[in-house]
């Protein structure tokens, strides 16, 4: 596959020989970010069937420049338009099918009318009707009305104006009046009115539809980390294209030393370019740099690298990796945010078994710095949430390159092989501090006089917590003797990676959520809010009140910022950026 941009988009070309190109409409937000890598998979299948197939980023989106404006609906369509004439005058196809998924087959479908010669249009669990799908969206933003903002929706790192909702409220694929494909397949997953409406609506205006379930679909649109490949939905895809696509060769093949050399993007302030590097060049990144007029923008050696967070694609929930490497640049500051082999646009070892914790990522993030090294950087620092946070800590300290350490609500600082990775999401739950404070509220005390609270669950939670804290606090004062003794005690390990990254002088900084579990983590081995790394100069713990775990919320994703652009300033003396930069107008979505 080949990195390509368009418009101000990012996407990937999955070159093949057919005369038939595929032009791929992914889904947005929690779901597009989710099924990142299985979507992914559906363009391999398609290429190697002989259609060549592009994914892409629409504006405001994963890699995309871009942000939120008045007009969003309208911005995407016209960006699949132009993704059909990029793919039409790059490859020398004559023909197009889209395929979308989710709003992504609402967007395949509007935009297909409008778009000549599209042969199919095939729809993947399609929002039918807008009015139904704001009602979903809305329905997930309740679920955390803390983070409603007024004006605003967002829900689960998707954050867009209201009049975008209403915009969206507004789509409604049953009534079309022209026929957007001679031949449309439906995967619908639920078997719903709106998509029987529709079908019968298409059919009466000459479409050949095709309509059948979606095997694999819940097992599909899930948690990046649980996700599994729907094969039999993309044989049926596949075979179908196949069927009323008769394949011929195209005329002439692009480039792809060219497609790649022109993969660069322009956002605000910043230059990007893509990059695959390491062992076989499996992994991939995307390289944010300042602009090219280094003296003039005070661009330091100073390089960030961007860690996944589970298995969620290198931009990250809401784009906070997108966000946060823009905005650095501006200060002066590169970043590579890169995605674990695995994970997002990198590879994976064939027969590789990938695991949260116990996948070890120290070469990889090793790799990503002999890429930076290449390029010019010798100062580096390395950053993650979550368990990308876990692999940037221990990855810090077996590399002396690494100077500077930024880790957000770190769930474990020491894994063993062969626990249980469910059982330890099942008993995060909430921090110790967070229940105790309920506690003194007396609507939790009717809530739990009235079962509707899991108290047995809370209960076992805490008290296996307060039994580990009684087994770090009994084996505090025997541990330098352990030390000495050659030892190697689990509770030992988290101390001795903080005294390492000390007497190197990594500069440390350990972000938590007041209601976090990995505060119960953190003082399971360094005492009441970490207070026992106060012994470390270089090392800072910082709790704050409103930062949820993943760092879905807005607010959150803008604080963290404001507390990495503080780390700069104070660890590194990295400058605000130059009114002439500042002024440029970068938004944060």
């Amino acid at each position: 596959m080949i990195p390509i941009s368009f418009s101000d988009c990012f996407g990937w070309l999955h070159p093949a020989e057919g005369d038939c190109a595929v032009l791929l409409c992914g889904a947005l937000g929690y779901e597009g970010r989710s099924v990142h890598r299985p979507w992914r998979l559906l363009a391999d299948r398609l290429a190697a069937a002989g259609f060549p197939t592009m994914r892409f980023d629409y504006p405001g989106s994963a890699d995309a420049c871009g942000g939120d404006d008045a007009a969003q609906v309208e911005t995407w369509l016209q960006s699949v338009r132009d993704a059909a004439g990029w793919l039409r005058s790059t490859t020398g196809v004559q023909r197009l099918a889209l395929c979308g998924l989710r709003f992504g087959a609402a967007l395949a479908a509007l935009a297909a009318a409008e778009i000549p010669d599209v042969a199919a249009l095939a729809l993947l669990a399609p929002v039918i009707s807008g009015r139904v799908h704001r009602r979903e969206l809305t329905a997930v933003a309740r679920m955390d009305e803390a983070s409603q903002e007024p004006g605003w929706h967002e829900a689960a790192g998707l954050r867009l104006p209201l009049a975008t909702l209403d915009r969206i409220a507004r789509i409604d694929l049953r009534e079309v009046r022209t026929a957007p494909a001679p031949h449309v397949l439906i995967l619908d997953p639920v078997g719903t009115t709106a998509v029987a409406d529709y079908a019968t609506r298409l059919g009466s205006l000459g479409v050949a539809v095709r309509r059948e379930d979606f095997p694999g679909y819940d097992r599909f649109l899930c948690d990046a980390n649980a996700n599994e490949v729907p094969e039999l939905a993309y044989r049926r895809v596949t075979e179908w294209l196949v069927g009323v696509v008769p394949l011929g060769r195209v005329a002439r093949a692009p480039s792809a030393a060219l497609l790649a050399s022109l993969a660069v993007l322009h956002p605000p302030g910043a230059i990007e370019r893509p990059f695959r590097f390491g062992e076989d060049r499996r992994l991939f990144g995307m390289l944010c740099e300042p602009p090219a007029d280094r003296e003039k923008h005070g661009t330091t050696d100073l390089a960030v690298v961007i860690c996944n967070t589970g298995g969620d694609p290198h931009y990250g929930i809401g784009r906070l990796g997108v966000t946060l490497a823009r905005r650095i640049a501006q200060r002066g500051v590169a970043s590579l945010r890169m995605d674990f082999s695995g994970a997002g646009d990198s590879e994976a070892e064939a027969g590789a078994r990938i695991h949260l914790y116990e996948t070890d990522r120290g070469p990889e993030i090793a790799a990503a710095l002999d890429l930076l090294q290449g390029l010019g950087y010798r100062r580096f620092i390395v950053t993650g949430i979550c368990s990308g946070g876990y692999h940037a800590l221990h990855a810090a300290v077996a590399e002396s390159r690494i100077g500077g350490l930024v880790v957000v609500n770190l769930a474990r600082l020491h894994w063993r092989v062969g626990d249980s990775l469910e059982l330890a999401q099942r008993r995060a739950m909430r921090s110790t501090r967070f229940y105790r404070d309920r506690l003194k509220q007396r609507d939790v005390w009717r809530r739990l006089l009235r079962a509707e609270v899991n108290f047995r669950g809370i209960l076992l939670t805490l008290a296996r917590r307060l039994t580990r804290r009684f087994a770090g606090a009994a084996l505090a004062p025997v541990l330098p003797i352990a030390e000495r003794l050659g030892l190697a005690l689990r509770h030992a390990r988290p101390g001795r990676a903080f005294a390492a990254l000390a007497r190197r002088g990594v500069q440390v900084a350990v972000v938590l959520g007041q209601e976090d579990p990995g505060i119960d983590e953190l003082e399971q081995y360094f005492g009441a809010s970490g207070r026992d790394l106060r012994a470390f100069p270089t090392v800072r713990v910082t709790i704050v009140p409103g930062l949820d775990h993943m760092l879905a919320r807005h607010a959150a994703r803008q604080r963290f910022i404001a507390l990495f652009l503080e780390f700069l300033r104070d660890r590194y003396g990295v400058a605000p950026p130059s009114p002439a930069v500042a002024d440029q107008g970068f938004r944060v979505t």
